[in-house]
């Protein structure tokens, strides 16, 4: 994983559900982080579900909510609390975002 929390870190939100292949979601994730001058290790993205897969193993940092259903769980690079129990401010802060 080439994620370095030193550097600046772009949180891309972006549905999957528009991308029925693994290739497509990782140059949507790449495009997207390229567009805002990032580098693809620098991007960061959430997901739960088995739709999330492809876009959790795409980012530099994919973290799958405490809720996630197994694959997604399996697809990330770090596990968070649920979303109901602020998953996303404590991935934020375990990677020194905030």
């Amino acid at each position: 994983m080439c994620f370095d929390t030193t550097e600046p870190v772009e949180l891309i939100m972006m549905s999957t559900k528009l991308y029925s292949s693994m290739n497509a979601v990782s140059k949507r994730v790449t495009v997207t982080a390229a567009h805002f001058g990032f580098a693809n290790g620098e991007t960061m993205a959430f997901g739960d579900g088995g739709n999330d897969v492809a876009m959790l193993r795409a980012a530099g940092a994919g973290v799958a909510m405490g809720n996630a259903c197994d694959e997604a769980l399996a697809a990330a690079d770090y596990v968070t609390a649920s979303v109901d129990d602020d998953g996303i401010r404590r991935a934020l802060e375990h990677f020194g975002v905030i």
